[in-house]
């Protein structure tokens, strides 16, 4: 065999165990990827709720509001109040802090948030105990992802899995897996896999990071050992086929 046709031969083996190994990766990262079959942004909220009944005189907020833990929301006219006062049937605290000089009860937002639902309005009655108000909680966006998947591949889920956020416009978010519910039902795992990830912040990506968006996740799952050990002999072999190649190079070329 000439030398022209050992080094066509050399190169021809590298580019085929190229081609292998690129295949064999492509493989071991495909069988690590699961995608959701259902996917939402929800974040965290908490009610507002007013001690007494009374007439609303002044709704100090509106729904896309944003407020700050002690924020007034609403001022309520309350004869129950009232009477409870002259009774000495309200802790001084309380009114130092939830009555203003009018004599009316300030109904205020107990944290950080977002105002997404309103349940009274100026000029309105409301009954004792209602739920005046629904606040997002700021900070608390998270990810609800729904995926159907076999014994083996729940086996391959670790704890702590990283996880791929992909928003309708196709750009993508870096989370971590931080729970999971599990239902078993004909020989599949059904799961719901909550995703955090600190570029979840309210406003970002032209406020597609919202409740209620719906989105895709791709799990990432730990890789077998069979395609594991298969990639890593072909690299192998790879690496093998380069150090022949260099070597004959350096024998042949001054």
């Amino acid at each position: 065999m000439t030398w022209g046709n050992r080094f066509r031969l050399l190169t021809g083996l590298v580019a085929v165990v190229a081609a292998a190994t690129l295949a064999t990766v492509h493989l071991s990262e495909s069988r690590g990827r699961v995608e959701s079959t259902s996917a939402q942004i929800s974040a965290e909220s908490y009610t507002v709720g007013n001690a007494y009944a009374g007439m609303v005189v002044d709704q100090l907020v509106e729904v896309g509001d944003t407020v700050a833990d002690g924020d007034p929301m609403f001022l309520i006219d309350s004869a129950n109040l009232q009477r409870d006062i002259s009774q000495n049937a309200v802790p001084a605290r309380t009114v130092e802090s939830s009555i203003d000089e009018n004599g009316f009860l300030v109904v205020r937002a107990t944290g950080p948030g977002t105002v997404t639902g309103l349940g009274g309005s100026a000029g309105g009655f409301v009954a004792e105990s209602t739920q005046v108000a629904t606040v997002q909680r700021s900070g608390t966006f998270f990810v609800e992802a729904e995926y159907e998947l076999t014994p083996q591949q729940y086996a391959r889920l670790g704890e702590d899995a990283e996880a791929t956020i992909v928003l309708p416009d196709q750009r993508e978010i870096q989370g971590t897996v931080t729970g999971v519910a599990v239902t078993d039902s004909n020989g599949h795992v059904w799961i719901v896999a909550t995703v955090r990830s600190d570029e979840l912040t309210d406003g970002t990506a032209d406020r597609l990071v919202a409740d209620g968006t719906p989105v895709t996740v791709r799990l990432q799952l730990e890789n077998d050992g069979f395609v594991n050990d298969v990639a890593q002999a072909v690299q192998g072999y790879l690496s093998v086929a380069n150090d022949s190649v260099g070597q004959y190079l350096a024998e042949v070329m001054p």
